[in-house]
């Protein structure tokens, strides 16, 4: 992301939200997070939705006029995006599991574990795919 804003920065019209965003950026990304969180009810929690890509999909047809690196990345992004989406469904049926009266207290806790893990391992996910995007891109922002 940091690339595209730094490609915008210098328009007149989008300086008003590149830089503020650059400099919450540079903060590092732990301070990014807290930052996006801050007020946030720890009691409350907001489940990721599945991910569509429709343009991706169109592509996806086309595949073989891209060259091979660009088909590469390509392709390991529709793979990383459905496998995103398999892990929302995990990361939901554990969240579901977590209002189940029936489960026992040491269930609930190995359910609240893993749902901890399932959860890391979306944001993981998120960032294999953001990372893939970012190899399609130039160091200005613009598509190779």
């Amino acid at each position: 992301m940091k690339p595209l804003l730094e490609a915008v920065r210098d328009q007149v019209d989008r300086r008003a939200f590149a830089a503020p965003t650059l400099k919450l950026i540079e903060k590092g990304e732990d301070e990014y997070v807290r930052l996006a969180n801050a007020g946030a009810d720890s009691t409350k929690s907001a489940l990721a939705p599945e991910e569509r890509a429709p343009y991706l999909t169109h592509v996806l047809g086309e595949v073989t006029l891209l060259s091979p690196s660009q088909q590469e990345i390509v392709l390991r992004i529709d793979s990383e995006i459905r496998l995103y989406n398999n892990q929302v469904a995990i990361v939901r049926q554990m969240h579901e599991r977590t209002f189940d009266a029936a489960l026992t207290s040491d269930n609930h806790r190995i359910n609240r574990e893993n749902l901890e893990a399932a959860t890391q391992k979306l944001g993981d996910r998120a960032r294999s795919i953001v990372d893939q995007i970012c190899r399609l891109l130039t160091d200005s922002g613009a598509a190779l």
